[in-house]
């Protein structure tokens, strides 16, 4: 084979490779950081840079209101300081990626964020999952 097959092979087997998962919610890699206003925040080591974060909580409020709000990425730029741009790229029935531009103050230039969302309920309760997708997001 040649270089450039091969590499064409390996990109291939690893764009078909499932996604990192964390460890189950009731693992005990869990370690609660804090816990604010009844909301559990936790986090786990990974395999990658970063360790795994969790939030858990309830919420007094109709589990499909709580999804609608969780899941109108398009408004997400109320909620989070600094994000200059906001685009929904894709959108499907549980899963979204979104383009976020953050306007750092001076002397940080400005970063570029692209973040593939997936969700599923699950009985009563609503999973919520994302990953750095910055192949998905336009150029910086």
């Amino acid at each position: 084979m040649t270089p450039a097959l091969v590499a064409l092979v390996a990109l291939d087997l690893l764009a078909n490779l499932a996604p990192p998962r964390p460890p189950a919610p009731v693992a005990a890699a869990w370690k609660t950081v804090k816990t604010v206003d009844g909301v559990r925040l936790a986090r786990a080591p990974s395999d990658r840079a970063a360790p795994w974060g969790m939030g858990e909580g309830e919420i007094a409020a109709p589990i499909d209101r709580v999804i609608a709000h969780l899941t109108d990425f398009g408004s997400l730029g109320k909620w989070m300081p600094r994000v200059a741009e906001l685009r929904v790229l894709e959108r499907g029935a549980d899963e979204a990626v979104v383009y976020f531009r953050i306007d750092l103050p001076w002397p940080i230039s400005d970063r570029d964020w692209t973040l593939r969302y997936r969700w599923r309920r699950d009985g009563d309760r609503f999973v919520m999952t994302w990953c750095e997708a910055s192949d998905r997001g336009p150029p910086p």
